[in-house]
């Protein structure tokens, strides 16, 4: 049992806590995916994929717009974790409303990054 420990200890000590959750979030999406192909989630592979697509490309924008903006350092995982999160959270759908709704999200999710700071560092770190 402590040999299945060390083993897990070392293969988590080469990867950063930002690259482990952005691996996870991308597998339960890659599951939902997959429910979504076979029927059991109540909404489509396209919608899934097209939401998804549209709330990682908003981040990372948004992201990286914020940070010239500011002067601040980019991060390219903090903007991909908080994407993927708006994508489990937010239900896909192809209509307008969703569509907006996905932008303003993720718009304030990546401003909020930005605004909540003291001395440059985020206040819920």
């Amino acid at each position: 049992m402590l040999l299945m420990f060390n083993i897990a200890d070392k293969l988590l000590d080469q990867i950063t806590m930002y690259k482990l959750l952005r691996h996870c979030l991308a597998g339960l999406l890659i599951v939902a995916l997959c429910l979504s192909i076979t029927g059991s989630l109540a909404f489509s592979p396209v919608a899934l994929t097209v939401c998804t697509l549209l709330a990682l490309g908003a981040c990372w924008t948004i992201n990286q717009a914020l940070a010239f903006i500011f002067k601040a350092p980019i991060s390219t995982d903090s903007s991909l974790i908080t994407g993927f999160i708006l994508a489990l959270i937010i239900t896909p759908n192809l209509d307008k409303l969703t569509i907006l709704f996905v932008l303003a999200a993720s718009g304030l999710a990546m401003a909020s990054k930005y605004i909540f700071t003291i001395n440059r560092k985020h206040i819920f770190v």
